[in-house]
């Protein structure tokens, strides 16, 4: 476990982390619904849905350095875990995900993968930005929430790091309960999966990456 000694600074302490973690989803959250209210859905709808996700992302992403930023000396690159990892590690991480494929199936992500393939073609715009969105926009605020800020915080916390992972994991799968609960089910595997591969890797980029590569084998079907 890090601890704060290796970079020279004090994380939030946990209720603040909770705090400034709420907010930065909520800024997530409510820059999508501004996005939406501001703009006119009703022509191309699927691709302003797109837009309102990338805009969202880049905006809770943005909220988290924010909160990150504040917490003066406090550098970043380190609160993140912005850091490069061994090839090593990131190879073998990746390859848990690929083993995942395998042994859980994720048919909720087929499904996912494959809705659209089923109803009438979508506009080149929407698989454009809605693939931005969920490959690349997405797991990118979700793993600077998720394991960057709140990880940061309650790692270091009464919780430690094996609390910090479940407790985040959790959280991850019941922001996505909305999706049905075999896909929170399955998020709350991967959540912990992500979760050691932070706290082992010692790097935002290995659960980043191997974020990137679910998503990816999700929408295109391959999972």
């Amino acid at each position: 476990m890090l601890t704060e000694s290796d970079h020279g600074f004090t994380p939030w302490g946990p209720w603040a982390t909770a705090s400034f973690g709420t907010a930065a989803f909520c800024v997530f959250i409510a820059f999508q619904a501004a996005y939406i209210a501001l703009v006119s859905v009703s022509l191309r709808p699927h691709v302003h849905f797109a837009a309102a996700m990338i805009a969202g992302s880049v905006a809770g992403t943005a909220a988290v350095l924010l909160f990150t930023a504040l917490r003066r000396p406090a550098p970043i690159s380190g609160y993140l875990g912005l850091r490069l990892p061994a090839l090593r590690s990131l190879l073998l991480w990746l390859a848990v995900v690929c083993g995942a494929f395998l042994t859980f199936g994720l048919a909720d992500a087929v499904r996912y993968g494959s809705a659209e393939r089923v109803s009438e073609p979508l506009p080149l715009a929407w698989h454009i930005l809605g693939g931005l969105a969920v490959v690349l926009f997405f797991p990118v605020f979700e793993e600077f929430l998720f394991r960057g800020f709140l990880f940061a915080g309650w790692s270091r916390s009464k919780l430690g790091v094996t609390g910090a992972i479940v407790l985040i994991a959790v959280i991850w799968a019941a922001a996505h309960a909305p999706m049905g609960p075999q896909r929170a089910a399955g998020l709350l595997v991967s959540g912990l999966i992500l979760g050691l591969a932070r706290h082992k890797s010692g790097s935002i980029f290995v659960p980043l990456a191997m974020h990137i590569l679910w998503n990816l084998a999700a929408i295109s079907g391959l999972a």
